[in-house]
């Protein structure tokens, strides 16, 4: 019996092991639409490229601006990857979003029969990939009715709500892991000091219909999440890798720091008297405050004291933000979809009839 159990021991020992030495990826390939690409660079990294630079590894992007579930599958994004990529390589798909966009209406009346062919090409996706032996992460959608594109409109939520349990069990059945980005939205939603940019409280009210100008702006534009937003669900899709696969030598991924999302946003938590350069008068500052608690200046990572972690915040950006400012990019919108718009207005003025003469101008749709 003692034998017995030495050997049953050895051999778990053994599986957690090599549970820990996990998986090793080689590439990194990103599938879908506009969340994981970004094509004028303006509200980049989008959470991929994160996920490649922390692996350490290159990023091939197959995902493309405008797509619907259909597209991808029609322009074969998923079998280009296939061909390519294998065993090793981890594959991140998002996509969804324009599905929902472009039944609007349907939406709105609580017609949900659109999903049943979402569902059907996220199931051929997944399938085509894990058959080609890669790993995959699939993205699930926030709640569509708190995005300022579709905001408040009608069953936008129970209909994102059910497409996500649909994801659920295609991700189940196919062994993929699921990057909950309704649950981050949520949560940012309701408290979203709790993601306080160094001091900068996010905003989720509507940004300028074509971006720019709202440094805070959870959404760049009317659809898309802005470059800080892509770092806290870079941050969601680390946690769920670090659960999922461990790989060697990278594991568990560290997430991004709060200095380096706030870095997204054009805060430089190096900046200590606030002129937007980080400088030798920085140091003073630092220099200055070293060692109080709960002090604003000199607290450069935003955890309440002034001590060396707070120096290398500053060492770190000192070159880096010598001609930085905080002038935020504009989004330049994407094809827009005029019968979706037309759409969008006939709905608001069903569900607000009472507040029509007050509706606001809603413009032509980006795709995402």
């Amino acid at each position: 019996m003692t034998l017995r159990c030495i050997v049953l021991g050895m051999l778990l020992l053994a599986a957690i092991c090599e549970r820990a030495e996990g998986v090793t990826f080689n590439n990194v390939v990103s599938l879908g639409d506009s969340l994981l690409d970004d094509p004028d660079d303006v509200r980049s990294p989008v959470a991929a490229e994160h996920i490649a630079d922390r692996l350490g590894v290159q990023l091939t992007k197959f995902a493309h601006s405008g797509s619907t579930s259909d597209d991808l599958i029609g322009d074969g994004q998923h079998w280009q990857a296939a061909a390519q990529f294998g065993e090793g390589d981890l594959a991140m798909l998002w996509i969804g979003g324009n599905d929902f966009f472009t039944h609007t209406l349907e939406v709105a009346f609580g017609l949900f029969g659109f999903i049943d062919d979402l569902e059907t090409n996220v199931d051929t996706a997944l399938m085509t990939l894990r058959g080609a032996g890669m790993d995959v992460v699939v993205f699930n959608l926030p709640d569509l009715s708190n995005i300022p594109l579709t905001d408040s409109i009608s069953n936008f939520r129970k209909a994102t709500q059910r497409w996500n349990d649909r994801l659920d069990v295609l991700a189940a059945a196919h062994g993929t892991t699921v990057v909950d980005v309704f649950d981050l939205f949520d949560r940012l939603a309701d408290n979203p000091s709790n993601f306080s940019l160094l001091g900068n409280t996010p905003i989720l009210d509507d940004p300028p219909l074509f971006g720019g100008g709202c440094q805070f702006c959870v959404f760049a534009d009317t659809v898309h999440p802005s470059s800080f937003a892509q770092g806290f669900i870079a941050n969601a899709a680390i946690e769920a890798i670090n659960e999922t696969y461990d790989p060697v030598g990278s594991m568990p991924l560290d997430p991004l720091s709060i200095v380096e999302i706030a870095l997204l946003a054009g805060v430089y938590g190096g900046d200590f008297d606030g002129n937007v350069i980080v400088d030798a008068a920085d140091l003073a500052v630092w220099e200055s405050n070293f060692g109080g608690e709960g002090a604003d200046d000199g607290d450069g990572d935003g955890d309440g004291d002034v001590d060396g972690a707070d120096f290398l915040v500053w060492q770190q950006q000192l070159t880096s933000s010598s001609a930085a400012t905080t002038t935020q990019a504009k989004t330049v919108p994407e094809p827009a979809v005029l019968a979706l718009a037309f759409l969008l207005l006939a709905v608001y003025i069903a569900a607000r009839p009472s507040r029509f003469l007050a509706i606001r101008t809603v413009a032509a749709s980006p795709r995402v």
